[in-house]
């Protein structure tokens, strides 16, 4: 989370998103499929184990972090015109951040019914399996969209030292910021 902030000084120079979005979501996913299914199926070892769990999921969500922003500005171009892009937003991050918590509780809860038996691990194995098949169809849905609006350039590209300046002065910005951060830590 702590990447994204400098997401603005990366996006600016980058006027077509849609191969980069794939890209970073085939690096995402699949790193997090990798880690979290296959990867314990050769690696034996409980130290080599969280090395290579720790790898697999810190590099791609700190990819993430810096480009993944990018999808809310790509996506604004799709807006029709007269639209309010603000409740475009928030409807859609409610819809994802619904479904994905939803999604994580069930299956959590399967999983948990499943843990007395050896069978649990399998039925993981193969709830990643579907969420490898959706990542597949939801990536295949972004790269065939049939037409890419590029993003205009910035008027002006942030420096690192304004990244980390600007929001401190900007006292809605924070507020919102506060409400996030503990959300966050609320749903972890």
């Amino acid at each position: 989370w702590a990447l994204s902030v400098f997401s603005p000084m990366l996006l600016a120079k980058v006027r077509r998103r849609q191969r980069m979005l794939f890209c970073v979501d085939l690096v995402y996913y699949t790193s997090l499929i990798v880690a979290t299914t296959v990867m314990p199926l050769f690696v034996k070892d409980p130290t080599a184990k969280t090395i290579w769990f720790a790898v697999f999921t810190f590099i791609p969500h700190a990819i993430n972090a810096l480009l993944g922003t990018g999808y809310t500005s790509w996506m604004l171009r799709f807006v029709p015109e007269g639209r309010d892009v603000n409740v475009f937003t928030s409807y859609n991050n409610m819809v994802a951040l619904v479904c994905g918590n939803a999604t994580a509780l069930i299956a959590s809860g399967v999983a948990t019914v499943l843990a007395a038996g050896e069978n649990s691990y399998w039925f993981l194995f193969w709830i990643r399996i579907a969420s490898a098949v959706t990542f597949l169809i939801g990536s295949a849905i972004l790269y065939l969209t049939p037409k890419e609006i590029p993003t205009p350039p910035p008027e002006k590209v942030p420096t690192p030292l304004q990244v980390l300046t600007v929001p401190v002065r900007y006292r809605p910005f924070l507020l919102t910021a506060l409400i996030t951060v503990f959300w966050g830590f609320c749903t972890c």
